[in-house]
């Protein structure tokens, strides 16, 4: 007898390659010009790949291509183990020939208008303030004195680096034992009126 002819789904050829990663818009909380869009992305896509990815797939007229890894904050829950508060993502800020509407970009909110972008930019005092979050980085002190008093220092002082301490104020000095008009009591400071006392200094020169 015969086989029967089996009718199954038509194979799809094998040089079609479908991409595996998504591309979300996300509305921003900050202020986007007309011509640019904020994605969410894939952390190991490169420039290149994110502008051609959107020219090929969408056909959107990309001219520029600005992204940034955002890390999550390191936390510490109730037995002290360390976790990380939310995944690490790409964002890219893409740059278009065309304008793309504000209520699709930026967060919009007809019931407080006080949260659109669009509208407060960067006017609004309630505005949080972005701050780049860098594990183990401070650069509040970079161009911070060593003291209050450096700007009176000389200069062998000044180059002497930050292992020494600074010169302590006049108030807070103690009074020399070496001269005949030392003072004890409970005040560890030299009272007001007593009459200057030279120390020699050693010179760094």
């Amino acid at each position: 007898c015969a086989s029967r002819l089996l009718l199954g789904p038509p194979k799809a050829p094998r040089n079609v390659f479908f991409p595996w990663f998504n591309f979300v818009m996300v509305k921003s909380g900050a202020y986007l010009e007309p011509n640019r869009v904020a994605f969410r992305v894939p952390v190991h896509l490169t420039k290149p790949e994110i502008r051609n990815y959107l020219r090929e797939i969408y056909g959107a007229k990309v001219i520029k291509v600005n992204t940034y890894i955002k890390l999550p904050h390191i936390r510490r829950n109730s037995f002290g183990d360390y976790f990380k508060n939310g995944p690490t993502y790409k964002k890219a800020i893409v740059t278009c020939e065309e304008t793309i509407p504000d209520d699709v970009k930026m967060i919009y909110n007809s019931r407080n208008p006080g949260l659109q972008p669009a509208i407060t930019k960067y006017d609004t005092p309630s505005r949080r303030r972005w701050k780049p979050f860098r594990p183990g980085v401070s650069r509040s002190a970079d161009w911070a004195p060593r003291h209050p008093l450096a700007w009176a220092e000389p200069i062998p002082t000044l180059l002497r680096g930050d292992e020494v301490l600074p010169p302590a104020r006049p108030e807070t000095v103690l009074p020399d034992h070496t001269k005949p008009f030392e003072h004890y009591g409970p005040a560890k400071a030299i009272p007001p009126g007593t009459p200057q006392q030279e120390f020699p200094r050693v010179n760094l020169a």
